[in-house]
């Protein structure tokens, strides 16, 4: 099964984008989340910060986002993740991304950032 489940903090406000489908020419809102994850490392260091740049498309979750996803909010994100191939040759490197939509598709708010009565 491919899944992965990050928790982290948004590093900034979440981009919603839009674009417009081939099949039916209607436009659609995706979300682009910049998600950073603390890494603990051995007690004389530390913590590590690793980056995340996460697509979300399932509607429900892109509406979530819009509302919700202001820099700092600290979220629970669960989908899949894609690996591609860019460039040939000697600049052909592997590319990771991780995608929010489908069945495996969650967004859960667990604090931090705005408070909701401010959102």
């Amino acid at each position: 099964m491919n899944r992965f489940t990050l928790t982290g903090n948004l590093g900034e406000d979440a981009q919603i984008l839009t674009r417009t489908t081939k099949s039916n020419n209607t436009e659609q809102k995706y979300v682009r989340l910049s998600l950073a994850v603390n890494r603990p490392t051995p007690k004389d260091q530390d913590n590590k910060t690793d980056w995340f740049t996460v697509w979300v498309y399932t509607p429900f979750l892109v509406d979530l986002m819009e509302k919700y996803g202001s820099k700092g909010k600290k979220l629970l994100v669960e989908g899949s993740m894609e690996r591609r191939v860019e460039g040939e040759g000697t600049d052909r490197q592997e590319i990771t991304t991780f995608v929010v939509a489908g069945n495996c598709a969650n967004i859960e708010l667990l604090g931090g950032g705005k408070s909701d009565s401010e959102a």
